[in-house]
């Protein structure tokens, strides 16, 4: 049995408008509520549901309804996954960078209890708990824990793919129509082949939903109009000309680069030195001109980690001015790198939201998010970046970066 489902656009946008309408709802709520504890707990809850409303759209509209014949494996690798469901991408090493990381974000929202940093701390727990629950769902542990949902996703993964798209829930696929049919059995013979990755396994052919119309370049497009829409608030960081690739372990990479804004100019490079293949330890010096031969030296560094090789990275920077009128304001800009090409290791685009983490008493912490685009005849060697970005907040100032 398969549900033919013939406007995988129309879909996508219904189900965001269903999901924008559960969130505003929360969020009016936690708004209203003059309990700290409890505003916190309703916040971190909304960024939880924002998660795992991303996994079920990432899962059902990028890697099956609005792919290409013959492209899928370039941008998710998702098919190697559907014929090996035991493989998974990311590794232990990662799941537990990424604990630690959720536990220190939850630390700092008890701690200063800002809405828009526990919303924050609440989507990052969603993505946290994702990687810890695809595992289980791809062990038998899993249907004690989580029994509707691997119900759903060994269904996904033998007779239904258009069905089961969530791993962390089954409220969307219930909301939206995509849960497997009630009726539908587990068979020994599934969980065989589900749970060991030696089985002899018959390739199986998804229900993809193809117009022939569509281009390659279907989710590159998807990635720009949703980093068009976040543009208006973006600001200047650390990530500055970055992407979610790493160098490599023992390679070293420079990025010089100039940033110019309505108040200042900035002078400075980037250094990264790989230690392994997916961990670089990232500096960033930069020198900024105030006018009238004024001036000051910003420095930060921070330890950068490919969560999916060249596509997600995690940045964790701090730093801070030499300049006594800025002793007060170190630094932590925690910074997701999501890196979409656009021609294969020649022209790429990359969003970085974070989160600005003030540590002073009277500072408090925004989000913010910058585009950069990266050309070069290849990207591995050596590339021109253009990047811009401003802020979460009310008279945010943009600014706009060249580097090579």
């Amino acid at each position: 049995m398969e549900k033919p489902i013939n406007t995988p656009v129309k879909n996508l946008i219904l189900c965001f408008a269903a999901f924008l309408f559960f969130e505003l709802c929360i969020m009016v709520i936690a708004h209203a509520l003059e309990n700290p504890p409890a505003k916190l707990l309703i916040l971190i809850g909304a960024g939880w549901l924002m998660w795992t409303f991303v996994e079920y759209g990432i899962h059902r509209f990028l890697m099956h309804e609005l792919i290409v014949p013959g492209k899928k494996d370039e941008l998710f690798h998702h098919q190697n996954h559907h014929q090996n469901p035991s493989e998974l991408l990311v590794g232990w090493p990662h799941r537990l960078l990424i604990g630690v990381l959720g536990s220190l974000l939850l630390v700092v929202a008890i701690i200063y209890q800002n809405p828009s940093f526990s919303f924050f701390t609440g989507f990052f727990i969603g993505f946290l708990f994702y990687n810890f629950l695809h595992y289980l769902l791809h062990r038998p542990i899993g249907k004690f824990l989580l029994p509707n949902v691997q119900r759903a996703h060994i269904l996904h993964h033998t007779r239904f793919p258009n069905c089961g798209y969530s791993f962390s829930t089954v409220l969307w696929d219930w909301l939206f129509d995509t849960l497997p049919p009630a009726d539908a059995l587990v068979t020994e013979q599934m969980k065989k082949t589900y749970f060991n990755p030696r089985a002899p396994r018959q390739r199986q052919k998804p229900n993809l939903i193809v117009d022939c119309n569509l281009k390659k370049e279907t989710s590159s497009t998807l990635f720009i109009l949703i980093a068009g829409a976040l543009l208006p608030s973006c600001v200047p960081v650390f990530s500055d000309l970055q992407s979610a690739r790493t160098v490599g372990a023992g390679q070293v990479e420079m990025t010089p680069f100039v940033t110019i804004n309505d108040a200042q100019t900035e002078y400075g490079a980037n250094v990264a030195i790989g230690i392994t293949p997916n961990f670089d330890l990232w500096a960033r010096y930069e020198y900024v001109s105030l006018g009238d031969g004024e001036g000051t030296g910003v420095f930060g560094m921070g330890p950068k980690f490919g969560i999916v090789p060249g596509r997600i990275a995690a940045f964790l920077p701090v730093g801070n001015a030499f300049n006594p009128d800025f002793s007060d304001n170190w630094q932590f800009q925690p910074t997701i790198l999501l890196t979409q090409p656009i021609v294969d290791d020649k022209f790429e685009a990359t969003l970085s939201p974070k989160y600005l983490v003030y540590f002073c008493d009277s500072c408090g912490g925004y989000f913010a998010t910058n585009l950069g685009f990266a050309w070069g005849k290849d990207l591995n060697l050596w590339a021109i970046r253009a990047e811009y970005g401003r802020i979460f907040s009310e008279g945010g100032v943009g600014q706009f970066s060249m580097g090579f």
